[in-house]
């Protein structure tokens, strides 16, 4: 089984609206027992994905007899790993992946970066989308909206067009610096490497508000 599109939902915090947004647009795959959490929401997952250790078996649980069911016993993977390397799915708005467990979200931002070859991933929380880059990005935003580039691995960076604080020069990196609380100055941005960093991958952060204003092809 595989998927060209898919909406995942993990068991972080999940943005309702945008839930309901996508819900009937796209497949939903649930991540074990995020299936719990849709069905509370009168939404049925039509894949559940995971080794299968938070799901609810009870009597009440009927809702996901109508799903496909994938259990992936191996513990070298969690659940959002499962679902892209099962799935393979090209494109994936994934709500719930950050947010409760700060070693559950750093660990989906790690396969955001490991993934990126192959599945376009755009990230939502309740306050901005997240998505992963390497190399030069032209990126969809907002004048005066949040951007937020972080790398994975010290870089630099050799331009930047339409960032409130340029990227020129700049080395970025833990402990050193990150570009956390920048912003647009229009509605498009590009951020462009250095080419001996090419390889590194780093995340933007952007508004929440590009998801009702924008196609996803273009964020």
């Amino acid at each position: 089984m595989s998927y060209k599109s898919a909406v995942i939902i993990g068991q972080g915090d999940v943005n309702e609206t945008a839930l309901r947004q996508f819900a009937g647009a796209m497949p939903l795959i649930a991540l074990d027992g995020a299936a719990d959490y849709l069905a509370q929401q009168g939404l049925q997952a039509e894949t559940i994905i995971g080794d299968m250790d938070s799901l609810h078996q009870g009597s009440d649980s009927g809702h996901h007899k109508a799903a496909h069911h994938i259990q992936i016993a191996e513990q070298d993977s969690n659940d959002f790993e499962k679902a892209l390397y099962h799935l393979t799915p090209s494109s994936v708005v994934g709500l719930g992946l950050f947010g409760k467990r700060f070693d559950h979200s750093m660990a989906n931002l790690h396969l955001m970066a490991k993934y990126q070859h192959r599945t376009r991933i755009i990230a939502v929380t309740n306050d901005e989308i997240i998505t992963v880059h390497k190399g030069p990005a032209q990126l969809a935003s907002e004048a005066g909206g949040l951007v937020a580039v972080i790398p994975l691995a010290p870089m630099r960076f050799e331009s930047s067009l339409n960032l409130g604080y340029g990227l020129a020069g700049l080395a970025l990196g833990f402990g050193t610096m990150i570009s956390s609380s920048n912003h647009a100055t229009a509605s498009q941005i590009e951020i462009v490497p250095e080419a001996e960093f090419a390889t590194i991958s780093y995340a933007v952060c952007r508004p929440l508000c590009l998801l009702q204003t924008m196609p996803l092809e273009a964020l």
